[in-house]
């Protein structure tokens, strides 16, 4: 997995008076992670003889960009709670056939 932390555009101008800076928008931070997983499908309602009609391999990458302001603990979110919602999901598909996924 790697990881990737994209700082938000800086705001260029300084706030003049406080009013101004109750109403300045708050800070946004992003992070995000890429996950990787390969696959296999075919695609059965092609004719005979085309080569995507057999069962065949791709390598997939799925970019997760989570943006917010940041919490009590200076995150947006911790990588830990990423990969526990992403993992789960990378699993049901990581080497397996995508035509049985979600099947009974």
């Amino acid at each position: 997995m790697t990881t990737h932390v994209k700082p938000p555009p800086l705001e260029s101008r300084t706030p003049a008076s406080t009013e101004q800076k109750s109403r300045a928008p708050k800070l946004v931070t992003r992070i995000g992670r890429t996950y990787r997983f390969e696959s296999a499908h075919h695609l059965p309602r092609l004719p005979d003889g085309h080569k995507c009609k057999n069962v065949h391999g791709h390598n997939y990458r799925v970019e997760v960009v989570i943006s917010g302001a940041l919490d009590t603990r200076g995150f947006v979110m911790d990588f830990a709670e990423m990969d526990a919602e992403i993992l789960p999901l990378i699993r049901k598909v990581d080497h397996r056939l995508l035509n049985d996924v979600g099947r009974p």
